[in-house]
Formats: structure tokens, sequence, C-alpha cells
């Protein structure tokens, strides 16, 4: 039983630990663009299926939306690159226009490393992804 209780606490302290290095990956990166992210704004969700989102909201101003989006799935690269597991990607970024506007668009992790790899540029990876 102690042995059991010992392997579950060293597991979620490596999960921990794991994500949050992941977590300041993708926050050194989006940093590198001047674009703030924080820690409560990256989630893993796992679904039914057993597929892994990852999450990123992000905040842009009125005219900038879309170069914030493409920074939000450059920094989830980064962190895929860096050995982060996650099977889609999903941005929001919230817009100050009026009563407010949130963009949200998912890309598959094929596309994203075809990004990453610069096998597509930011052009072809935009009408690649899903907007919702």
């Amino acid at each position: 039983m102690k042995t059991r209780l010992l392997f579950l606490l060293l597991f979620s302290f490596a999960f921990i630990f794991g994500s949050q290095k992941h977590i300041s990956q993708i926050q050194k990166t989006a940093k590198n663009y001047r674009v703030e992210i924080k820690s409560n704004q990256i989630n893993n969700i796992v679904s039914k299926d057993g597929s892994i989102s990852l999450n990123i909201e992000l905040t842009s101003n009125r005219n900038n939306f879309e170069m914030v989006m493409l920074v939000g799935y450059i920094s989830a690269g980064s962190a895929l690159k860096a050995g982060m597991k996650f099977d889609e990607v999903l941005i929001t970024v919230n817009v100050p226009l009026g009563d407010g506007f949130k963009l949200v668009t998912k890309a598959k992790v094929i596309e994203l490393n075809q990004l990453m790899d610069g096998k597509i540029n930011t052009s072809q990876f935009v009408r690649k992804i899903k907007y919702l």
C-alpha cells in the first residue's frame, strides 16, 4: 500500500513539474513576440475519447488578433517540440470590440507540426485551422 502511494505521489509530482516546464516554455515563446500569457490561461482538457486538447486563452488589441492567434499556435508548437503531449490546440483570442468578440480556433497536431517544421507557412496554416 505504501509503495502504491509513493508511486502515485512521485507520478503526480513528475506530472505537475513536467506541465509547469511546458507552461513556462509556452510563456517564454509568447513573450518573445510581446504577448503575455499567464499560467491560468493555459489548460489541458482530456475528452471522453481520451484525446488531449491544449487550450490557450489570449487577449489582443483591436487590430492584431490574428497575430496574437498565430503567436498562441507558435507557442504551443514550441511546447510540442519540447515534449508536451496533446492531440489538438484550441486558441481563444478575446478582442475588445464593442460588447466583446472571441476568436476561437482549433488545429490538429499534424497541422501544427507542419507549421513548426516549415513545411507550410503561416498563411497556409491559417487556411487549415478551424474557426469555431
